[in-house]
């Protein structure tokens, strides 16, 4: 394996060169951020450097995506100062701040998370800090639907919270219970309060079907819009 660079907007860029037996030449940026072009074992090198060239904006702008997306932390750990989070459905960037709590500057959407204390510490303290915020958000919003389902002779159920990675939120019909993954605080308020009341409709009928939706559809009459919003979002990487 060989090296060319090629220049691009943004720089020069190193592009690793293989050859093997492949019909086509394919250039990619993988997830460490390197670039690599594999052609044809009879391809000369004047024809590949001509191709990656011909492709230099396409490198940078590869290149330039994932730099972007590598400031995200999706996973809410290991935070780094300037890294960004979802946070009610807007950006919010991590800072390194000289106070023992968590600070948010909703005007600025920036998050100071405290730097004196040492990474598995200051982890505990903001998982706290989002768990509590995302309870106090769905308790209160179950507190603002419960008379819907009181109406229905619906108790309240009972409510906990995991670290779900496949579901923004899962109602255990036996149980009576509720389950709200703490990635959704990354949604717009619109969004989340569209998974709870649709987690407590499934208190009622237990499938998605018309008579589901349409109870939904009664009291959120914009419910698509919302559920549009959340897929706007991941839950983790």
């Amino acid at each position: 394996m060989s090296t060319i660079t090629v220049k691009t907007s943004d720089g020069e860029v190193k592009v690793s060169v293989v050859k093997k037996n492949v019909k086509s030449v394919r250039l990619i940026v993988k997830g460490d951020g390197s670039v690599t072009v594999t052609a044809p074992r009879y391809s000369s090198d004047a024809f590949i450097l001509k191709f990656v060239s011909a492709k230099s904006e396409w490198i940078a702008k590869h290149l330039k995506a994932k730099q972007e997306k590598d400031r995200y932390n999706d996973n809410l750990i290991g935070f780094k100062d300037g890294d960004l989070i979802r946070f009610l459905g807007k950006d919010a960037c991590v800072k390194f701040g000289d106070k023992l709590r968590i600070i948010l500057n909703e005007e600025e959407n920036e998050l100071y998370l405290p730097v004196a204390l040492d990474e598995k510490k200051r982890e505990k303290v903001f998982s706290t800090w989002w768990r509590e915020t995302l309870k106090s958000i769905v308790y209160r919003l179950i507190d603002g639907f419960m008379p819907v389902f009181a109406a229905k002779n619906m108790a309240r159920p009972a409510v906990v919270f995991k670290k779900m990675k496949s579901m923004w939120g899962r109602c255990n019909r036996q149980k009576r219970e509720l389950a709200f993954s703490d990635y959704l605080l990354k949604a717009d308020i619109l969004a989340i309060e569209y998974v709870v009341f649709h987690e407590l409709t499934h208190l009622i009928y237990a499938w998605h079907g018309k008579d589901f939706y349409g109870f939904i559809a009664a009291y959120m009459p914009d419910y698509k819009k919302r559920i549009a919003l959340l897929k706007k979002e991941v839950t983790a990487t």
